[in-house]
């Protein structure tokens, strides 16, 4: 009898390629903020800027994620795609509820829809991905 504890095979299927999605899209939305805040800096921009570079970081980190996450499936880009992005920013609303100020719903909302339509056309352009 082994004493290896395994994943189920179904199980494996999904998770993998979603934490790897996830933990891509969380890298690249970071380096993306921290370029913005940057930008913000050193060229001395308006703070109206501020939440449109947060929703473009958010999409183009999400689309990362996606597309991470349909490269490893190879298989329903845009479910996995879809699914890690509403991890994603299921990860941003307990961020924001945690920081003790409460998020902005409407907000929540936009990132929510942003991360998924992002991270679901990352996916479908990573299981479409031709392969060398």
């Amino acid at each position: 009898m082994s004493a290896h504890h395994r994943v189920p095979a179904r199980l494996s299927v999904w998770l993998r390629p979603l934490l790897v999605g996830v933990c891509v899209g969380v890298v690249c939305t970071t380096l993306l903020l921290l370029l913005c805040a940057l930008l913000l800096y050193k060229l001395a921009l308006p703070t109206t800027v501020v939440t449109p570079m947060a929703l473009v970081a958010l999409g183009l980190g999400g689309f990362g994620g996606g597309m991470a996450a349909g490269l490893c499936s190879r298989e329903k880009g845009m479910l996995i795609g879809g699914l890690c992005g509403v991890v994603l920013a299921l990860l941003l609303l307990i961020g924001g509820i945690a920081d003790g100020k409460g998020p902005t719903w409407g907000y929540a909302v936009l990132e929510w829809a942003v991360l998924t339509v992002c991270s679901a056309a990352g996916g479908v352009l990573g299981v479409n991905r031709r392969h060398p």
